[in-house]
């Protein structure tokens, strides 16, 4: 027997053996990505809680920029519908904040998301927050909402 023969021999016995269980996986490896492939996607609006970072000491939030962004994102139906918005995140933006004004634009870049999730926009696209120390608003006489929050008594 010749070693061409030989290898046709090993490569026909190979084929044969176990092919209904090959057939079969291949099949199953076709119908999973058929369904991969033919998930929808879809398109959803979360309202995502604001969550003002670090203030510097002796600092307090006086303007209130509001609860939530409204963020738009687009992903696979099964993974966006199931997206809670405590899964997303605003980034780095409101982790910087200063004494003063800070007026902070958000972009979709920022947001961070699930994998295989998309951001198409942000509402609102700037946000406004004033800081102010603690101190200074206080000899001022203003009551503080945020008072019992950092454990600073009330003013009058």
């Amino acid at each position: 027997m010749t070693w061409r023969e030989r290898v046709r021999r090993v490569g026909r016995d190979w084929i044969r053996e176990n092919l209904g269980l090959k057939v079969l996986s291949v099949g199953l490896a076709f119908l999973l990505w058929l369904t991969v492939l033919g998930e929808q996607k879809a398109e959803v609006v979360l309202n995502v809680p604001l969550e003002v970072g670090q203030i510097p000491k002796g600092m307090i939030v006086v303007s209130e920029p509001g609860d939530y962004v409204a963020v738009k994102v687009r992903g696979p139906k099964s993974v966006v519908t199931a997206l809670s918005p405590n899964e997303i995140h605003l980034g780095t933006a409101l982790r910087r904040l200063q004494q003063g004004e800070n007026i902070l634009a958000l972009s979709p870049a920022e947001v961070e998301v699930p994998r295989g999730v998309e951001v198409l926009a942000i509402s609102p696209t700037r946000l406004k927050i004033l800081v102010e120390p603690v101190e200074e608003l206080l000899a001022l006489g203003l009551g503080l909402q945020y008072a019992d929050h950092l454990k600073v008594p009330k003013g009058p």
